[in-house]
């Protein structure tokens, strides 16, 4: 559909890849971050490179990594400490 809407072969299969992960994160019970859709796939779209397709998953890695070395980052995930005995 995208292709006959657009006749860019490179939109269609950029889309057809797009709905496939996110049926693949959908299967397996994970939630699907707007980040994940809109900016990493309209980044891919845009550049047109497939070595940025490539290193695309690496940026997104050292992009975590660059949060989880902020102190403290993990606080909101454990539990309130109970004193009651």
């Amino acid at each position: 559909m995208v292709y006959e809407l657009s006749g860019d072969l490179f939109a269609a299969i950029a889309v057809a890849a797009g709905v496939a992960q996110l049926a693949r994160i959908w299967q397996t019970g994970r939630r699907v971050e707007p980040m994940q859709v809109v900016v990493l796939g309209g980044a891919t779209m845009l550049a047109q490179s497939p070595r940025f397709t490539m290193v695309e998953p690496t940026i997104v890695h050292f992009a975590v990594a660059a949060v989880m070395l902020r102190r403290g980052w993990t606080l909101r995930y454990l539990p309130e400490i109970d004193t009651t005995y």
